[in-house]
């Protein structure tokens, strides 16, 4: 399976966001860049924010600011209370 850049607007998606940049969440935003994506993303962590920013994601400052928009939120953290 190839995944195809999309541009911004294209085939109906709109921002996507995630929030938990840990060892699945970064994973995971690093394919969706690759994809050609572009990509809001939180973590509690600054230092998780920083690699993030370094792999082309734009960083927010909060779970909601990450959230506002986004058409698409994948939410990867520990567990509910965390969420």
């Amino acid at each position: 399976m190839s995944l195809l850049p999309l541009k911004e607007g294209g085939h109906g998606m709109g921002a996507t966001a995630i929030i938990g940049l840990g060892a699945m969440g970064l994973g995971m935003a690093r394919n969706i860049l690759a994809a050609g994506i572009a990509l809001t993303g939180y973590d509690i962590a600054p230092a998780a924010r920083d690699r993030f920013a370094s792999l082309g994601g734009t960083p927010a400052e909060t779970a909601a600011g990450a959230a506002e928009g986004a058409s698409l939120l994948l939410v990867m953290v520990v567990d509910a209370a965390q969420a």
